[in-house]
């Protein structure tokens, strides 16, 4: 069968990323269509897409689980099942195989990313941070690891963030979340106000609130905060910048109680009603403002514990 068949699996496949490109993220976007072109194309482009037999697709996942690339081979098969069926919305065929054949591949074990949840060991890397605030680094960077563990939001989140979407009378910073396309509310307590009044001094003729040292129209990238960790002491299994979230999901529940719906908001999750319907983003926002303000008082006593502590051993 050749490529240019117009009932190829490549062909089904092309048209579906060319429907995709505008519903995904640009980088999305690229990973998808280099998994198409890299993994499965050279074995199953040029079959017609009714003669692939589900073994032929579960010869070409597992050369993926071969090599030991388990969320590729996942990300493999969730195309592989999109594209076919795109070809069923078409009505090419009636019959979607890869349900079936992922049951006969190893599970995709997800690696969840390393935080620090004791909160002794909290309060000494919080110190730590300080150290590194007043030693090292710009003002961006250090204002930065200053302020994530308060508002606990995804990195891509608080690098990008805007001074526009930043209110300093409501103390509210109002963004998009870029992974859902939903609008989120994160209140500043404090704590976060009086970090940025200061930064504001530095940063405030520009659009970022963090922008990059070499290019102020790009923000500070997660390298150069996972740097700071490391030179912090801490390695990769011990923290990561995304292991804030984890933390603060984790004690704000079992060290604080508070309520498990108030902390999901938080995380910008979807929260949902007893009717199935998404909660819109101001949904209780009294209480997640009082919440953020004793999580922020809460990580400052766990401060100056641990600061008490060094002094005194």
């Amino acid at each position: 069968m050749q490529s240019h068949e117009k009932n190829s699996f490549r062909a089904f496949a092309n048209a579906w990323m060319e429907l995709s490109r505008a519903k995904v993220e640009p980088q999305s976007f690229k990973n998808y269509k280099g998994i198409i072109e890299r993994d499965l194309l050279p074995s199953l482009g040029d079959m017609h897409i009714k003669n692939i037999r589900p073994g032929d697709f579960l010869e070409a996942l597992r050369r993926l689980e071969a090599r030991g690339i388990s969320a590729t081979m996942k990300k493999a098969s969730q195309l592989c099942s999109a594209i076919m069926q795109y070809a069923i919305a078409l009505g090419v065929i009636e019959i979607d195989p890869i349900p079936s054949v992922v049951k006969l591949l190893k599970p995709h074990r997800v690696k969840h990313l390393s935080s620090i949840i004791d909160p002794a060991a909290l309060g000494n890397l919080l110190v730590k941070i300080d150290g590194y605030a007043k030693e090292k680094g710009s003002i961006i960077v250090r204002t930065a690891m200053k302020v994530m563990p308060y508002i606990f939001v995804r990195t891509a989140e608080l690098s990008n963030a805007k001074w526009a979407d930043i209110n300093f009378d409501t103390c509210e910073w109002r963004y998009t979340v870029n992974k859902t396309k939903t609008p989120h509310i994160v209140p500043l307590a404090p704590q976060v106000i009086a970090l940025l009044q200061e930064l504001k001094e530095h940063t405030g003729s520009y659009e970022l609130v963090f922008p990059n040292a070499r290019d102020k129209s790009r923000p500070i990238t997660i390298v150069t905060m996972i740097a700071a960790l490391r030179r912090m002491g801490f390695t990769h299994n011990e923290m990561t910048i995304h292991g804030f979230r984890a933390t603060a999901r984790t004690l704000l529940d079992e060290v604080l109680g508070e309520r498990y719906d108030l902390i999901e908001h938080q995380l910008a999750h979807t929260v949902r009603d007893p009717n199935g319907r998404a909660y819109n983003r101001t949904v209780h926002l009294a209480e997640r403002k009082r919440m953020m303000n004793r999580w922020a008082d809460y990580l400052d006593t766990l401060r100056e514990k641990a600061r008490e502590e060094v002094g005194n051993a």
